[in-house]
C-alpha cells in the first residue's frame, strides 16, 4: 500500500509531513512527488496500490489542474492542504471530494491523525 505526497511548491512541508507519517505508520510506502505530470503517470498505472494522496495546493490554478485529473483518482482517498480558508478556495477544494481538508498555516497533527483510520479502513 502506498501513500503519495504531492508538494510541488511546498517541498519542505512535504518532507516534514513524510517524517511525521513514517513515525506513525512505518510499514506504509511513502513517495513524495513534485510534478503533476509524474503523478498522473503513476496514478494511470494499473495496480498502482496508491491508497491516499496528500496534496499541498498553493493556488486556484493548481486546483483547476487537479480537477482535470479527477477521474484518475476516483478510488484513491485525498487529503487536501489548502493555502487559505477563503470561501472560494474551500469550495474549489471540495469539488475534488477530499476525505480530509487541512490548511498550510496549521500544524501537521490533524492530517497525521486521520492516516491510520484511512489506511485501516481500506485494508
Amino acid at each position: 500500500m502506498k501513500l503519495i505526497i504531492y508538494a510541488e511548491h511546498r517541498t519542505e512541508m512535504g518532507k516534514k509531513l513524510k517524517i511525521s507519517i513514517q513515525d506513525q505508520l512505518p510499514k506504509i510506502q511513502i513517495e513524495t512527488i513534485t510534478s503533476i505530470d509524474t503523478l498522473s503517470r503513476i496514478i494511470g498505472r494499473p495496480l498502482n496500490r496508491i491508497a491516499v494522496i496528500v496534496i499541498f495546493l498553493t493556488c486556484q490554478k493548481e486546483i483547476d489542474q487537479w480537477l482535470g485529473l479527477k477521474s484518475l483518482f476516483d478510488n484513491i482517498r485525498l487529503i487536501l492542504i489548502l493555502p487559505d480558508r477563503t470561501k472560494s478556495m474551500v469550495a474549489s477544494g471540495l469539488q475534488l471530494h477530499p476525505s480530509f481538508i487541512s490548511y498550510s498555516d496549521s500544524d501537521y497533527s490533524a492530517p497525521t491523525l486521520v492516516f491510520p483510520g484511512m489506511i485501516f479502513a481500506i485494508l
